[in-house]
């Protein structure tokens, strides 16, 4: 245990920051989103056939083993975290003191706070597997064989499995062992390449035997690059400067590679491609730039090695905050969620209020979610017009067709597929969010025909009922 003080110090610290988590309620979009494709999985439905969403699988596969509850979830995110930390202390125990170490290691909680750890996020999975390869591969970096090349190519792939842009972190880990470290071996290159590739080709074949491959490859790649441009205008334009800006900075990286330490040129190389990755898209979330944090603590570590060598570090943090406030990145109150939370934990809170710091629509999904569940027969599907993957997620009830968000059936233009669903399993259930100012004629035409607004007043939203069959065989028309 004292051989190891640093890693079980801050692994407790980390556990007693990121616990919290767990009690929180479902309110978080992708989250939702998540246990809401994952509940349909478990219920047999084809993923991305059947059920729609634009992340590679595994995410989808970690909330069905969730079995619907969010504190699981979050447990696996939980213990994703303190696995890479664990895998940061010992990439960093052979090479700085175990004081130094810690420093580092109590710099990266508040950057993992701030970074969305308490959420079950894509990046929290895809970083796992990415830095236990890069951390075989620097183990083995002197003796490296052509299975372990391979056996490192499978790991990358895991993370790429869990979200594509974990491709980017294996270009820049790739790069930095075969192009900057001492005596590459690039014929090594291949079986690594090679290794990657294998299960995403695995997945495909598996896809296409159950009829998904075409919305798979959609869904997960292709139509990725019409999200790039989704947020703004004029994002092809800006991510083009940023590559120009990443392929310089990299070009000087190799350029000087005789002044660094193999560790740092590792850390910077791997750091320059993370943060294009957390960038891709454009949008100002946080979590994204969870891609960072690995290679930014690795980097944090070179200082200490050699003086001279804080230039990476140093680079590697104006490059982040500047990214941070060039992005308009938005922030999460750190402070008042703890408050909250030790409120609601030594009963000064009750558990509505508690649920009521993340804001009124937290607690009408709630009433709205537990409304479905007494009126509707377990797992027959619904319908909900607006952003509430949450309340699908809140009640186990899933969809009528494939998306689970309104903005999906824009982004992908499902208004077609989703009226044909509507049509042909007329849900008991359809819900018309408040808060959606969105509307789509057709909906309300085919709500005229079938459904009838309750009247209710424990939710802002309009809940629609089906019309009993009776009515349609007595000839009786509703328009």
């Amino acid at each position: 245990m004292k051989k190891h003080w640093p890693l079980w110090a801050t692994l407790f610290l980390l556990t007693i920051f990121l616990l919290p988590g767990l009690f929180a309620p479902l309110q978080y979009g992708d989250e939702c989103i998540y246990l809401t494709i994952g509940n349909a999985l478990r219920h047999g439905a084809v993923l991305y056939r059947d059920i729609h969403d634009n992340k590679p699988p595994f995410i989808y596969l970690l909330a069905a083993a969730s079995l619907g509850h969010l504190w699981l979830f979050r447990l696996f995110s939980l213990l994703a975290v303190l696995g890479q930390f664990s895998l940061i202390y010992f990439f960093l125990k052979k090479i700085i003191a175990p004081r130094q170490i810690f420093s580092i290691l109590l710099l990266g909680i508040p950057l993992a706070l701030i970074f969305e750890g308490r959420v079950a996020n894509g990046e929290i999975f895809m970083m796992l597997p990415i830095l236990l390869a890069a951390f075989f591969l620097w183990q083995k970096r002197q003796t490296l064989t052509f299975n372990q090349a391979f056996l490192a190519g499978l790991i990358f792939s895991l993370g790429i499995l869990f979200k594509a842009p974990a491709g980017l972190d294996v270009v820049g880990i790739t790069l930095a062992f075969f192009w900057l470290l001492p005596k590459p071996q690039r014929r090594l290159l291949w079986p690594l390449a090679f290794g990657v590739a294998t299960p995403i080709l695995l997945s495909l074949l598996y896809f296409a035997l159950r009829g998904g491959f075409t919305p798979y490859l959609r869904s997960a790649l292709l139509q990725n690059i019409g999200y790039l441009s989704s947020w703004s205008g004029h994002s092809y334009r800006r991510l083009f400067g940023r590559t120009l800006l990443l392929l310089m900075l990299w070009g000087v990286l190799y350029w000087q590679r005789r002044q660094f330490q193999p560790f740092c040129l590792l850390g910077a190389s791997w750091f320059l491609w993370a943060l294009f990755g957390a960038l891709l898209s454009g949008r100002p979330y946080p979590h994204y730039f969870w891609e960072t944090l690995p290679s930014l603590l690795l980097l944090a570590a070179c200082p200490f090695l050699r003086r001279k060598e804080i230039a990476l570090p140093s680079l590697a943090s104006l490059l982040l905050v500047l990214s941070w406030f060039s992005f308009h990145f938005w922030w999460y109150p750190q402070l008042a969620y703890y408050r909250n939370f030790i409120a609601y934990l030594s009963g000064q809170k009750s558990l509505r209020q508690y649920r009521q710091f993340w804001g009124q629509r937290c607690l009408a999904n709630y009433r709205l979610a537990n409304f479905i569940r007494q009126t509707v027969p377990d797992n027959q599907p619904i319908f909900i017009w607006g952003d509430a993957a949450c309340v699908y997620a809140l009640s186990h009830h899933p969809p009528v067709g494939r998306y689970t968000v309104n903005y999906h059936i824009y982004d992908y233009n499902g208004f077609a597929a989703t009226l044909q669903a509507l049509r042909q399993r007329q849900p008991a259930i359809i819900i018309k969010m408040a808060g959606e100012k969105r509307s789509w004629p057709a909906l309300d035409q085919f709500l005229e025909q079938h459904y009838y607004l309750i009247h209710q007043n424990f939710v802002p939203d309009s809940i629609y009922r089906r019309f009993p069959d009776r009515w349609h065989n007595l000839g009786m028309s509703f328009r």
